[in-house]
């Protein structure tokens, strides 16, 4: 290849380049662009976290957390994961918010429940004011005419905030 073949090919190819436009690098607060007759939908605004009343140590946050989620009636599952996200910010939140949401409509839970028993909290420190738990349960689940009866570790975190301790993490593992 010659340096003049060289020279037009790297011209070429910066040309076609700066031609070149990412679609989805665009100006965020631009609204997108709507049908004809078609009604643009309103902004979706993310409720404030509020947190309620938080339980008042890091151990009080896990208990809690594990008597709700252990311990539930089909009936009743969502209220208690709702009652979770009370006192729940960040991902734990979320996720409390999403099994709420998903629980009435799972056919699978219908007539099903669990009871849960705590046997251990392990609490280690993670800074001033982050607690990282390790919470042991033994649990004993009903459905369909079944019984399985198992031990679950779950890794959790708690927060230091005005009035007492969120929970920032709730991982249940397999």
């Amino acid at each position: 290849m010659t340096l003049r073949t060289t020279i037009v090919a790297a011209a070429l190819i910066a040309a076609s380049a700066s031609g070149c436009v990412d679609p989805y690098a665009g100006d965020p607060q631009r609204r997108p662009a709507t049908v004809a007759g078609e009604v643009p939908a309103p902004t979706v605004r993310q409720p404030a976290e509020r947190l309620s009343a938080l339980p008042p140590t890091p151990e009080a946050a896990a208990r809690r957390a594990a008597e709700l989620t252990t311990t539930w009636t089909s009936a009743d599952a969502a209220r208690r994961y709702a009652e979770l996200a009370t006192f729940s910010t960040g991902a734990a939140r979320r996720d409390a918010h999403d099994a709420a949401a998903r629980l009435p409509t799972d056919a699978q839970l219908e007539g099903s429940s669990s009871d849960g028993d705590i046997a251990a909290i392990i609490t280690r420190s993670a800074g001033a004011h982050d607690r990282e738990l390790l919470v042991v349960t033994r649990e004993t689940l009903r459905a369909d005419g079944l019984v399985d009866r198992r031990w679950r570790v779950t890794l959790a975190s708690v927060e230091r905030r005005r009035g007492g301790w969120a929970l920032s993490r709730w991982e249940p593992q397999p």
